[in-house]
């Protein structure tokens, strides 16, 4: 223990102002006052990362030697010495300002080893009843983990790439030092859902392991995935009970902290992003793999709040990437949590919300190419029943009132506003996640066996009623908005081509056995709407009716194409 005071006597802690630290304190490490000029004079004639690594060296070497008295390796002994408040508001401060300063090599160093100083001293026993560990200082040493994407965003203030990546290489070899020690002290730390800014703790960690930064540079990729295994280890040890078992809220938590971050990489369509996005969609899917139940209904939130966030849904490309997106996760369910989850789209596509129809509706176009499911023969009657009164069907008459009402409100961006997208909303469990509308508001089960939900990543062949998606397709035609009336005119033109025989069928059903099929009168309508790109989408339609030569499609009659009024 005298090397630990003997390096620590170098600081000079008793020269820092007390109302220095203690305003530190008081802000909970949040706010940070410029270092009082003379201990700064005090610290300039210092080496500081040496004195660093010479107590971290000192406390291994005092925890790892052998004493018959245990009392005497714990803060018990140690804080009657040591002005420890001190020590941790100054080691506060480098991490800090090196975060501040990430492209200053110095300072970012600097804030590396004062977060490994810190780790050294939450490994001394009774770190807790000496309020050592501040989950706020915590985490901002955890902030580490991001210098190397950080000083990738600033690749502008270096010579060339090969500059950039010789530093970003050096980075991640200190990381590892500092990963290592972490490591050392995570099980000991027997951190919670409850505990404060474990979600903090959670986003700081899954950072790194995004893959942002290999193909931007020739980065050691040895060392990177190194890294990121080890990060993966600590997070399974914080989502996981003491005994092993895997904790739900955890996991939800950590589920939350992967949604802005795959937000992001869809809202950026640059080609880096794409490698962000499938190793966060390949973590998401391991985790439901690995964790079963447990983790099940944390990814469901995780995909409904995929649909309703609408950053960036204003633009195509970003629609696109966030549909594909979603897909591809639904792709990882099981057969009867896919149906459920098919069955929250097609009602959230009536909600009140424009954009929340339109991604629900892009989805289930996707949707189509789905293996259909096996109707059973006791719902042949339900299935006669819904084609003979899908016209009839006024459900959504609040946010459908016809092409009458279409001037009111055209553009999908103007016409509500936002919904909520706050973070806290994605700690609830999925039964009670909400929209504008209560129609999307059932739950969904997530009462299934363990055997049903292991070997999630293997290939799946999930089905659909093709009939129900139809349906909800051709609802949007009378939808409020101009722009979801084109897409669902465009969608129902695009299944008169198709091939697929479930599609075939539910196109047969939907036009239903009366004298004038149903999407010839919907068409003929559409023709007169007052919007141009509506009535070219009803053209459009109208003239594939006239074209089609599905063998198991009706051919069209001349009285399809009377233009009636009711």
């Amino acid at each position: 223990m005298e090397d630990i005071l003997n390096e620590l006597y170098k600081l000079r802690l008793d020269c820092l102002s007390d109302d220095w630290v203690q305003n530190i304190f008081d802000s909970e490490f949040l706010e940070y006052g410029e270092i009082p000029g003379e201990y700064e004079d005090i610290l300039e004639s210092l080496e500081i990362k040496t004195v660093f690594r010479t107590t971290m060296s000192a406390i291994d070497t005092w925890l790892t030697s052998d004493f018959s008295n245990e009392e005497e390796k714990s803060w018990t002994v140690l804080s009657h010495q040591v002005k420890h408040q001190s020590l941790l508001a100054l080691l506060a401060y480098y991490i800090d300002f090196g975060g501040k300063n990430v492209v200053s090599k110095e300072h970012r160093n600097k804030a590396l080893l004062a977060s490994r100083f810190y780790y050294k001293l939450i490994s001394i026993p009774g770190y807790k009843a000496y309020h050592i560990y501040h989950s706020q200082l915590f985490a901002h040493t955890l902030l580490c983990l991001s210098y190397p994407k950080a000083v990738c965003e600033s690749e502008e203030t270096y010579f060339n790439a090969k500059e950039l990546t010789r530093e970003v290489n050096s980075i991640i070899k200190e990381l590892s030092y500092l990963v290592k020690d972490l490591r050392g002290i995570i099980s000991n730390l027997h951190l919670t859902s409850n505990d404060m800014n474990f979600e903090d703790i959670l986003s700081n960690l899954v950072d790194i392991t995004g893959g942002a930064i290999v193909n931007k540079l020739n980065i050691d990729k040895i060392e990177l995935a190194n890294l990121s295994a080890a990060i993966y280890d600590m997070i399974d040890i914080l989502v996981s009970e003491p005994n092993g078992a895997p904790n739900a809220s955890a996991i939800q938590l950590l589920f939350k902290c992967l949604l802005p971050k795959l937000i992001a990489a869809s809202v950026d369509c640059r080609h880096a992003n794409n490698v962000v996005r499938a190793s966060y969609v390949t973590y998401s899917g391991l985790l439901l793999t690995n964790y079963g139940k447990a983790a099940l209904s944390g990814y469901i939130v995780l995909l409904q709040h995929l649909c309703f966030t609408l950053d960036g849904l204003e633009r195509a490309e970003v629609r696109s990437a966030r549909v594909s997106l979603v897909v591809g996760l639904m792709s990882m369910l099981t057969g009867k949590t896919y149906k459920k989850f098919v069955k929250w789209l097609l009602k959230l596509s009536a909600t009140a919300k424009v954009s929340h129809r339109q991604i629900a509706l892009e989805m289930l176009a996707k949707l189509l190419n789905n293996d259909p499911e096996l109707v059973k023969s006791n719902q042949s009657d339900e299935k006669k029943l819904i084609t003979q009164t899908i016209c009839e069907d006024d459900r959504n008459k609040n946010i459908t009132e016809g092409n009458n009402a279409s001037g009111s409100v055209d553009n999908q961006n103007n016409e509500e506003p936002q919904p909520s997208t706050s973070a806290e909303s994605l700690t609830s469990t999925a039964e009670h996640i909400t929209t504008e509308d209560e129609s999307s508001q059932e739950p969904l089960d997530d009462n299934i066996p363990e055997e049903e939900v292991a070997g999630l990543m293997r290939q799946r062949t999930h089905t659909i009623s093709h009939s129900e998606v139809l349906r909800a397709v051709y609802e949007r035609v009378h939808d409020v908005s101009s722009t979801l009336r084109t897409r669902a005119l465009a969608i129902l033109s695009e299944g008169l081509q198709s091939e697929h025989p479930a599609v075939i069928e539910a196109i047969k059903e939907l036009n239903g056995a009366g004298e004038v099929s149903r999407l010839a009168a919907t068409a003929a309508r559409c023709v007169c709407d007052e919007r141009a790109v509506v009535r070219k989408a009803a053209v459009t339609l109208l003239h594939r009716l006239i074209t089609t030569t599905h063998s198991s499609a009706r051919t069209p009659l001349a009285s399809d194409y009377a233009v009636r009024y009711f």
